[in-house]
């Protein structure tokens, strides 16, 4: 047996378990096959088994899986049994509701996601700063990447497709299909090729 048969084999009992609390339905699913794409990792594998391995092996899709337990109204019960099972990254928080699919985190040390809303597509790295600003949030669009070390705060809009640099701090709207960083962040590109999200897919 390879390295990833074993970690699903053994620890089978423990994506059963979080079967049983997420069921079917929902976002989570199509995060399941994100991840999986993107850590291009074998397309034959099942999905219980794609669930079980990406828990085992990523602290990150634990806490993405928590979330969509939150949002599919998971009782307090469930939720506190899969985190006992499976413990969640401590410093990445994710507080956001409104949380389209396929989200995808890289490396979720020190990271804080707390917006208005957010589309389909996103893509966070570490150290990143999504947060309230008073009583405004951010709102991002869909297939927004946003680098390590970046903040966005306050009231502002990230278009769709829109890239923010490592280390960029976000004081304005940015427009679909542009890349911004710096301190205050600026327009330094235009994203032509890294598309999260594809419109009509």
């Amino acid at each position: 047996m390879n390295r990833m048969s074993i970690k699903i084999a053994t620890n089978a009992w423990r994506g059963i378990a979080a079967l049983g609390v997420a069921g079917r339905g929902g976002d989570l699913w199509e995060d399941v096959d994100c991840w999986w794409r993107i850590r291009k990792l074998p397309a034959t594998v099942g999905s219980f088994a794609r669930m079980t391995y990406l828990l085992s092996e990523w602290r990150e899709f634990r806490n993405v899986f928590d979330m969509r337990l939150r949002q599919q109204k998971t009782s307090f019960v469930a939720r506190g049994l899969f985190r006992v099972l499976w413990p969640l990254e401590p410093t990445l928080h994710i507080s956001t509701e409104d949380i389209g699919p396929r989200m995808f985190v890289e490396h979720g040390f020190a990271t804080i996601i707390s917006a208005k809303s957010i589309g389909s597509d996103l893509w966070v790295n570490q150290q990143v700063t999504i947060g309230w600003n008073y009583d405004k949030a951010p709102v991002l669009g869909n297939g927004v990447r946003i680098a390590a070390g970046a903040k966005v705060i306050g009231g502002v809009r990230l278009g769709d497709n829109c890239i923010v640099g490592a280390n960029g701090v976000v004081t304005k709207d940015i427009p679909s299909e542009e890349i911004w960083g710096g301190v205050p962040a600026s327009r330094i590109g235009v994203n032509r090729e890294h598309k999260l999200f594809e419109s009509g897919s």
